[in-house]
């Protein structure tokens, strides 16, 4: 098998936390790990093509959520309790994505503007590639890649068709 193949030398042993080695540098190690194992809050942004972000407000008030606008991103929603963002009719309209609210950050700092070209080479599973493109206003090229290969994002999900 694999083992036979790869030997693993005995000197190499698994480390209970991933994290260990950084242990002799983080003073409050519980507290750490405690927050590693918190859950995030579920961040959504709104695709500005599509909806804007009161709108999108709204609709998710009007059933039950309770969102908050991300106070330094135009289109950005915290919304706790949302169960299964991914499997909602306003995610699958295209209406908004769902990212880590640290992730909207690198599009955001890069400022990209129409007819400019950009390779971003961590690109799975695409939702800052987006935020490139509808940067670009369908004027420019975004090259994404990723370890696991290309990814290919259908721009019709995020420019009209005329």
């Amino acid at each position: 098998g694999f083992s036979r193949l790869f030997p693993v030398s005995n000197s190499i042993r698994m480390s209970p936390h991933p994290f260990e080695r950084y242990r002799p540098i983080i003073d409050e190690w519980d507290e750490f790990v405690a927050s590693l194992q918190r859950p995030l809050p579920t961040c959504v942004w709104a695709n500005p093509h599509r909806i804007d972000r009161e709108e999108l407000r709204r609709r998710l008030e009007a059933e039950g959520f309770s969102p908050r606008p991300v106070d330094w991103h135009p289109h950005a929603l915290s919304v706790d309790n949302l169960d299964r963002p991914g499997h909602r009719f306003e995610y699958l309209a295209g209406l908004y994505h769902v990212q880590e609210e640290v992730s909207l950050l690198p599009p955001m700092l890069l400022a990209p503007e129409p007819d400019e070209r950009h390779l971003d080479l961590c690109a799975a599973p695409g939702n800052k590639t987006a935020q490139l493109a509808l940067a670009l206003d369908n004027r420019g090229t975004v090259v994404a890649n990723d370890r696991d290969g290309v990814i290919h994002i259908p721009y019709y999900q995020y420019f009209p068709i005329y």
